[in-house]
Order: structure tokens, then sequence, then C-alpha cells
């Protein structure tokens, strides 16, 4: 495989637990791996069960596309429905926990869609497949503002096919984002 990549319209998706560090203090790191593959076992059924593909997982956070390797006009629904099946699932699995006397397990998650240049990255030697531009940066920084439990997307997103039909769609206003130069208005996904 050689290095490079094309241009592609693709769904990107973040989501990390919020509170991470603090949660995990008093944990030993045995038991920091069995909940997050705990945590990440789950979340990744669910983005695949929606036809999403994993990117990556680094530490607390996974990064997921929708639209790869073949564009569809629902990923950006299929992407909002992966966000609040994990966000409905979370809300499951803290309710036993609470039980357990743990600590709840909370993720914000951003969502973006658009042209990225996509394929194998890295060094001649060691290489791996992913996403680069501007969509998967603001995926990121909307990931990094939103509150636990709270999926926020672009606007794009917000009026993708099926999206305003299916979910409720509220205008959070605009944002600067990290590293992106022009305010964006971000939209907070709920369901109906």
């Amino acid at each position: 495989m050689q290095l490079g990549g094309e241009k592609k319209k693709v769904c990107v998706w973040f989501a990390d637990i919020r509170g991470f560090t603090k949660m995990t203090e008093a944990m030993t790191p045995e038991q920091v791996i069995i909940m997050l593959n705990h945590c990440m076992t789950r979340v990744s059924h669910i983005i695949d069960e929606n036809k999403g593909i994993i990117d990556k997982y680094v530490g607390d956070e996974v990064m997921a596309l929708f639209g790869i390797p073949k564009q569809n006009e629902s990923d950006a629904l299929r992407a909002v429905t992966a966000a609040i099946g994990v966000q409905q699932l979370l809300n499951e699995w803290n309710l036993q926990l609470e039980t357990e006397k743990k600590e709840p397990v909370l993720m914000g998650i951003g969502i973006d869609i658009g042209d990225v240049l996509a394929g194998n990255m890295g060094a001649d030697d060691r290489q791996n497949y992913t996403v680069l531009g501007r969509h998967v940066n603001i995926a990121s920084r909307l990931c990094s503002i939103a509150a636990p439990g709270q999926i926020l997307v672009t606007e794009a997103v917000a009026s993708s096919f099926g999206v305003r039909d299916r979910y409720l769609i509220r205008e959070v206003g605009k944002e600067t984002l990290k590293g992106i130069s022009d305010p964006i208005t971000v939209y907070e996904v709920q369901a109906k």
C-alpha cells in the first residue's frame, strides 16, 4: 500500500469520556482498562450497527467515520443515530453503575460532515488509513466543548437527509473553535 489519499465526503464522529482523569484517579490500571474496554466495546457495537467504521481509539476517545468506503445520503443520519444510541446506552449503564456505587461514564460527542482527505497516512513502513482536514478538526473541537451527555453538530449535519425529521435540533449559537478561523453555528441534537 502506498501513502497518499483522495478527497471524499465523510461524516466524522468523535466521542470522549468526560472527567476521565478524575474518575480513574483512585482506580488501579487494571480497573481502568476493564472499564475502558467495557465502554468502548459497547460504543463500537452501536457504531457498527449504524454502518460506521472505527478510525481509532485514543485513550478515552473514539473517532468513527460514516461514508467510508462509499458515501450515502444517510451518512449523517446514521452518525447522529449512533450518537443518540451511545448516550442512551450510557444512561442505562450508569443506572447499573450507580447501584454498584461506581462513578457514571459520561461522554460528549461532536459530529461534522464534509470533504476530507482519506487514505494511508504515516511512514513508508508504518501506515494507518485515516482522514484529515477541516471537518475532522471541527468534529474534534465540537466533541471537546460538548457537555457530558451532549451531542453537538454543525449546520451541515443538522440539515442533512432525515436528521431534522427524526431528532430534535436546537441551535446553540456561534462558537469560535480552537484552530478554526471563522465562528461556526453549532447545534445540539436530542432524541424526540
